[in-house]
């Protein structure tokens, strides 16, 4: 019995699993200035709100640190997101729907490479 990879070439795996390591790094280096900004941002709106110069001083870092925060929590659920397809990878699972078992389709795990649904299974029933 072949396992569920085996429908996608070693190559393309390969690719994949290259490219989605990319993209790790990537966003992993987007966290950390994220996380970095956060900080500044916190300290900023704490010293801010000691001084109270003036309305509104502290509200702009506010909104500033919760904008911010909302990036670091996307990014970090991305992280998440690729790092399940790395370990799809090497279970041999890449490449397979999590809902209907079929396949996804390697021209959506080239546009979308931590898919985890093919795209009917994806797709809601029309006339919802």
């Amino acid at each position: 019995m072949a396992t569920d990879a085996t429908a996608l070439d070693q190559a393309f795996l390969d690719e994949q699993q290259h490219a989605l390591l990319e993209e790790r790094e990537t966003e992993w280096r987007e966290a950390q200035a994220l996380d970095s900004e956060a900080n500044a941002l916190a300290r900023r709106r704490e010293t801010e709100g000691s001084l109270q110069e003036g309305f509104g001083t502290g509200e702009t870092t506010s909104v500033d640190l919760q904008r911010v925060r909302g990036a670091h929590e996307q990014v970090v659920r991305r992280l998440g997101e690729i790092d399940a397809a790395l370990d799809r990878i090497a279970a041999g699972t890449y490449g397979r729907c999590e809902s209907c078992g079929g396949p996804i389709g390697r021209d959506r795990l080239q546009a979308l490479p931590t898919a985890t649904r093919c795209i009917r299974c994806q797709t809601p029933p029309r006339g919802l």
